[in-house]
């Protein structure tokens, strides 16, 4: 399992960590990756109201267990879906998109945008306790894995070439997510 890091938004900003470009694959002067490993998480609930402990080894064999083979191989095996395939890619609508394995709000629509690279785009997470950022130094460079802070789920990677105000660019899996519209 890579180590949990803090990265603080000016390093991610400088390139200083990450690599550019979406491969297979909060605000601006505060830590964007402040979630602590899952382990840690018992009882925390976070900023927006949400409660962040893990589930049990149980639970979670439960909620995987209903994904489809896709969804599993994203984010049990830090997969990544075809450029452009998925579902979620053109979506308008107005919602949240939540954790497809535990169903914690990670992005909201507001801050989707369109990047180009073929993954859905986001510059803020639903709230920054929400994602856990780990180095991942896969396919010969250095970038920054997301995960779930509540199930640990592969979301996708983070990268400093977004637009503003947070020049970041959550380069997220359609598989990793389940959209949820605003009633």
């Amino acid at each position: 399992m890579s180590k949990v890091i803090r990265i603080c938004a000016s390093l991610l900003l400088c390139g200083t960590m990450l690599g550019g470009g979406c491969p297979s694959n909060s605000q601006p002067d505060t830590d964007i990756m402040s979630a602590k490993a899952s382990d840690d998480r018992k009882g925390v609930i976070s900023d927006s109201g949400h409660d962040l402990t893990p589930p049990t080894p149980e639970e979670k064999a439960m909620m995987v267990a209903v994904l489809t083979p896709e969804q599993k191989r994203i984010t049990q095996a830090a997969g990544t879906e075809r450029a452009f395939c998925g579902t979620l890619l053109d979506n308008k609508r107005e919602g949240f998109y939540a954790c497809v394995v535990c169903g914690l709000p990670l992005f909201k629509s507001d801050d989707k945008f369109t990047s180009g690279t073929g993954w859905p785009s986001f510059t803020f997470p639903y709230d920054r306790e929400h994602v856990v950022g780990r180095v991942d130094n896969s396919h010969g460079m250095s970038r920054t894995e997301i995960v779930c802070a509540r199930c640990d789920a592969h979301l996708g990677h983070v990268f400093p070439d977004g637009p503003g105000p947070s020049g970041l660019r959550y380069c997220i899996n359609s598989a990793s997510l389940d959209f949820r519209s605003r009633s």
